[in-house]
């Protein structure tokens, strides 16, 4: 899925929110949901360079992964249409700035996600990045599509009761601090413990587990 056709679909989510109020009595009963979001790089590059790019066992940590989140909540996204025109059963979205190499394409359609490809954008003028202090004219624009989608769909399912985040960087810390207003629990997966050595403030805010208590970090780097 591109992100100009994810875009599209958040315009019409938007279109939904009027009505989010008027949904049948019977919504009610439909066990919470959980959406689960997934910063590709964010997660791939640090375990790679953890593990190294051939036992990364990433297969086995996303598993792994669907299983804690499922702990929590059903997971939303069944009945999405994938960029096959297909209904799928997805346990979640994977956002990349670049189309995937084959076998973790083929990995992560097997395991039901859905891609969205978010192209990097040239910039009319150069800016300074924030992050490292440098000029660019060349920008990613995973984390707006990751926050805008986040947002058009707490926004307009009723049932999303916990945003998942599969990453660590901390411009999602804008993002947490609005699901906190918006009553959303928040979860968090990192890829590597130093990952959120350099950013605590996102992994304090993430929310306790319902039924454990226990602070709801996932670290994908841990043995699978």
């Amino acid at each position: 899925m591109n992100a100009k056709i994810l875009r599209a679909i958040i315009g019409f989510l938007r279109t939904l929110l009027p009505f989010k109020k008027a949904l049948p009595p019977e919504i009610s009963t439909v066990k919470e949901q959980v959406l689960l979001l997934l910063d590709w790089e964010n997660i791939r590059i640090p375990l790679s360079e953890v593990f190294g790019y051939e036992d990364i066992r990433i297969k086995d940590r996303l598993t792994a992964l669907i299983k804690w989140a499922k702990g929590i909540g059903n997971l939303w996204g069944h009945g999405v249409i994938d960029r096959f025109g297909k209904i799928s059963d997805g346990h979640g979205f994977v956002f990349a700035p670049t189309h995937l190499n084959g076998p973790d394409e083929d990995m992560l359609n097997k395991l039901g996600f859905i891609i969205v490809i978010c192209p990097k954008q040239t910039l009319d003028k150069p800016r300074v990045n924030n992050k490292n202090g440098n000029w660019e004219t060349i920008v990613d624009t995973v984390d707006d599509t990751i926050i805008d989608f986040a947002l058009a769909t707490t926004a307009c399912q009723c049932t999303v009761k916990t945003l998942c985040l599969a990453s660590g960087d901390k411009d999602y810390i804008p993002l947490f601090k609005e699901m906190e207003k918006r009553g959303i629990k928040r979860a968090l997966a990192p890829s590597t413990n130093q990952s959120i050595a350099r950013n605590r403030e996102l992994p304090n805010m993430v929310d306790r587990h319902p039924v454990t208590h226990k602070k709801m970090i996932y670290m994908l780097d841990q043995a699978v």
